[in-house]
């Protein structure tokens, strides 16, 4: 296993020039204090072996189908999203390992659109199946990416009829619903582990603060809309805050909120989206560091935060919103959110 990280005991210093500067994560490995894969035989495979098989044969069945409905696609925009989408799983599939041959097979003909989209559905639940439950962070955090890029790509291409993210209300609510019930010591958290709750909880410290001072500077008056936009993102960035503080307050002693944040100086309605679009790219930097981090999931664990088995669903939950309201504020879809 990799040395520990050796982190400094505050963040402050990284997060006063980092409301929009890189939050918390320069310098660190995501590699580093994960957890590693068990020793294994010639030909012997580990369980991560069989999770990242699996992973592959979601990503080739979705690239297969997404080709085959790009060509059966009837407009012009649908054949260009499907192909897009192909695209990405073909990327995506370059650092993962040969998938079975099985999984290259997809029924082709009218069939194609509804094949590719059971495919996708498909593609999205393995993903974030295999970021839970992998014992290597490096593997969690590729899945979780592999997630938070897919639904980035359903945002940006509603013309491919999936079911695309929630980007209003729905997520406060569900930021809200991860506080949890009882307080757990920083002894429950392994170094990393730590290391990845503190850059978390730096980083949703930043984002309220420096959002907060952007909704005041943009006023309901002058941009309805934006004015929304911000009010809602920063009520998630208080509840994701608020969920971590309360569950490892040693840790939010350990990463308290810094005396100031650089704040871009401007009012105008665009530059203030495009501030808020970054805010959110470092909020989903922080939570794949805390993906890559965290302990997996036992397959029988409950999914909220219960404890160490919780760090690891919320990490994924947060990542995926992020990259998904950084793209609904008008940045690109990219191919591996969050891993930086």
């Amino acid at each position: 296993m990799p040395p520990p990280l050796d982190l400094p005991r505050s963040r402050r210093d990284l997060l006063r020039a980092g409301g929009l500067g890189l939050v918390a994560t320069a310098g660190l490995s995501l590699t580093a204090g994960c957890g590693t894969r068990p020793a294994a035989g010639p030909g012997t495979a580990t369980g991560d072996d069989v999770l990242a098989t699996r992973l592959a044969a979601a990503v080739a069945r979705a690239r297969v189908a997404a080709e085959a409905a790009a060509q059966a696609a009837p407009a012009p925009d649908a054949a260009r999203a499907w192909r897009e989408l192909a695209t990405l799983h073909r990327r995506h599939a370059r650092e993962l390992p040969a998938p079975p041959a099985e999984a290259t097979t997809v029924p082709r003909g009218p069939s194609a659109r509804a094949v590719a989209g059971r495919a996708e559905l498909g593609l999205a639940d393995t993903a974030a199946r295999v970021a839970v439950l992998a014992a290597s962070g490096p593997l969690a955090l590729l899945a979780g990416s592999v997630r938070a890029a897919l639904a980035q790509r359903l945002l940006l291409d509603p013309v491919l009829g999936l079911p695309r993210p929630d980007t209003g209300a729905a997520t406060v609510d569900a930021a809200v619903a991860a506080v949890p019930t009882a307080p757990l010591p920083v002894e429950e958290a392994g170094e990393a582990h730590a290391a990845g709750l503190v850059t978390a909880l730096a980083a949703e410290h930043a984002a309220v603060a420096v959002v907060g001072t952007l909704a005041a500077r943009l006023p309901a008056a002058l941009s309805p809309g934006g004015h929304d936009r911000l009010l809602l993102a920063l009520a998630r960035h208080r509840a994701r805050r608020d969920a971590l503080a309360l569950t490892w307050p040693s840790v939010a002693r350990t990463a308290p909120a810094a005396a100031a944040y650089d704040v871009p100086s401007t009012s105008r309605p665009a530059e203030v989206i495009a501030a808020l679009a970054t805010v959110e790219r470092r909020c989903a930097d922080a939570a794949g560091f805390l993906l890559a981090n965290a302990p997996a999931t036992s397959a029988g664990a409950r999914t909220g935060r219960t404890g160490r088995a919780g760090d690891r669903p919320w990490a994924l939950a947060t990542l995926v919103d992020a990259a998904v309201q950084d793209v609904d504020a008008g940045a690109g879809a990219g191919t591996w959110p969050g891993r930086v």
